[in-house]
């Protein structure tokens, strides 16, 4: 079984040099080792290292628990930025200079918007799961009537029904 000391070292960033060793000699003698029965080396690879990571250190005594978080780390890198890249180029396009002001969760929204509609508006075709959602409650909540601190202040609607009365 080849050693897992040449990836570890090319990254630093995710074990402490002084785990290396353990977390080979985990990786080489894994082959040899008679896991549970509910781990199964046909499901899918995060699977097959989360159920690893979580089994009970009953199998002949050995824990996998810095393999497995070693191999899921691995796992979770992106192989290339372009994702990222498209991803900063539709917020430069959505941060403009008169919409520079836009808070994290509303350019988020537009972004997650973007992202499901794919196309254009007239042939986006909403869900029945979205359908159930687009309720007159939900969508226009009713806002609670902000007190007024002293007495002589009067309300945009009052005023309009003042003149409506005339």
């Amino acid at each position: 079984m080849p050693s897992l000391l040449p990836l570890l070292k090319v990254l630093p960033r995710l074990v402490a040099p002084e785990q290396y060793q353990d977390i080979d000699d985990k990786w080489r003698l894994l082959p040899f080792l008679q896991l549970h029965e509910d781990i199964d080396h046909k499901d899918d690879v995060d699977l097959f290292w989360v159920k690893l990571m979580t089994a009970d250190e009953g199998d002949q005594g050995q824990s996998f628990k810095k393999l497995s978080k070693f191999i899921l780390d691995v796992l979770s890198l992106p192989y290339s930025n372009a994702d990222f890249e498209r991803t900063f180029s539709q917020i430069n396009l959505i941060k403009t200079k008169s919409r520079n002001k836009l808070v994290t969760s509303t350019i988020n929204g537009i972004l997650l918007s973007k992202q499901r509609v794919k196309g254009n508006c007239v042939s986006f075709v909403p869900s029945k799961q979205e359908y159930s959602r687009m309720t007159k409650t939900l969508m226009y909540p009713k806002k609670k009537p902000k007190k007024n601190t002293t007495t002589k202040e009067t309300s945009s609607a009052q005023i309009f029904n003042l003149y409506e009365g005339e």
